[in-house]
């Protein structure tokens, strides 16, 4: 995902090798390979929903995203602050970093 200039990789708990992968990009009916992309499937609507309800409210934070995947959606108002501040914390301390760099 990329969010804000910054990249973060989530895992999908799915292994597959260079050539079950172009199949599966080529979307060829691999029967072998129909649970996997049905579990794909399944993650990206997952991961889209939590994103779409994050941004809904203007806070979104890969912390917050993450705790939505692995807990649902039932964090409290003090967790979602928590995450915001934090991601702000590691913005600020990264644009401390940079100008530091430049002088």
């Amino acid at each position: 995902m990329y969010y804000g200039r910054v990249t973060r990789y989530i895992g999908t708990n799915q292994n597959v090798t260079v050539q079950e992968w172009n199949r599966l990009v080529k979307n060829t009916k691999d029967d072998s390979l129909s649970a996997i992309k049905n579990d794909l499937f399944a993650w990206y609507k997952k991961i889209y929903t939590h994103v779409t309800e994050i941004t809904g409210s203007g806070d979104f934070s890969f912390d917050l995203l993450n705790k939505r995947i692995k807990t649902g959606s039932n964090e409290n108002i003090n967790d979602a602050l928590e995450a915001r501040i934090k991601e702000l914390n590691e913005q600020a301390g990264l644009a401390h970093v940079i100008f530091s760099q430049m002088h």
